[in-house]
């Protein structure tokens, strides 16, 4: 590939330091292409390609052209500004995410709720890039947890339990379905039955209980779920079909539909599901 033209453009404001290189190659007789690279200043650029296929000279240097134009309009210059004379920060490695895990361990480790918001969220800052996230609530970073699906984290997690804020009851709860420890399913379970549990709440422990519990003990805690619901429902909700079990359901008074709603969507098989769409 012969280089025909280039083009070097500068940007240079507050602690930005850029640079644009455009380049008009000759690719095959008569064809050519427009590759252009960006970056910091003094760092490894980043390349692109502007014309993804060959093209004739004349169109070639309208792309050239107009991708040069492009820059200027947003500030880049072909005179090169001196360069910085303070230190310029290194970018940031990636963390470990062991590391990373023994970080959110520790702070979730905290005795009180509210050293565990201060340090937490200090934290997920030191993680996140720059300016991303100036400040997270709790429930956030609880959520974080459970997105790393980070097992040791499950024992201190439920400590948290019952703080009388539902949205973060919620958080853990969920949290606690992504760790993967099934010793919590128990305390999970008594949120899923308890009254005073909030309709969400109870709703996000059964599904957290079944995505614990693994296949054979989740066609356990179905099969209970049968039990539950009015006789006239339980053969026709197993065995189906669904036309059968959406006629019985409608035999059934609406506050009885109701009360049998949670344990339907518990259920949630190919005989249930079209009646809960």
């Amino acid at each position: 590939m012969k280089l025909t033209r280039r083009t070097t453009l500068f940007y240079r404001e507050g602690t930005s330091d850029k640079v644009y290189e455009v380049d008009l190659c000759e690719s095959a007789p008569e064809r050519y292409v427009v590759n252009y690279r960006y970056g910091r200043r003094g760092a490894t650029l980043k390349e692109g390609v502007e014309t993804p296929q060959a093209l004739p000279l004349a169109a070639a240097e309208k792309a050239f052209d107009r991708l040069i134009s492009s820059k200027v309009k947003k500030g880049y210059s072909e005179t090169a500004p001196d360069a910085p004379t303070g230190p310029i920060r290194p970018r940031q490695k990636p963390q470990d995410p062991a590391a990373r895990d023994r970080k959110l361990l520790t702070r979730l480790g905290a005795q009180t709720s509210a050293d565990i918001a201060s340090q937490l969220s200090q934290f997920v800052r030191s993680i996140l890039q720059p300016g991303e996230a100036e400040r997270w609530p709790l429930e956030r970073v609880i959520w974080r947890a459970g997105e790393l699906k980070l097992k040791a984290a499950a024992p201190l997690l439920v400590r948290l339990l019952g703080s009388g804020n539902a949205l973060r009851d919620y958080c853990l709860i969920w949290a606690l379905g992504w760790c993967g420890d099934q010793s919590v399913i128990p305390v999970i379970e008594q949120w899923s039955s308890d009254a005073r549990t909030g309709d969400a709440v109870r709703h996000i422990a059964r599904e957290a209980i079944l995505k614990l519990a693994g296949e054979s003990l989740s066609r356990q805690l179905r099969a209970i779920q049968f039990d539950r619901l009015p006789e006239a429902l339980r053969d026709v909700a197993c065995y189906g079909p669904a036309e059968v079990f959406e006629a019985a359901l409608a035999t059934l008074s609406d506050q009885e539909r109701f009360n049998i709603l949670e344990t339907l969507y518990t259920i949630d098989n190919a005989h249930v599901r079209p009646a809960l769409l």
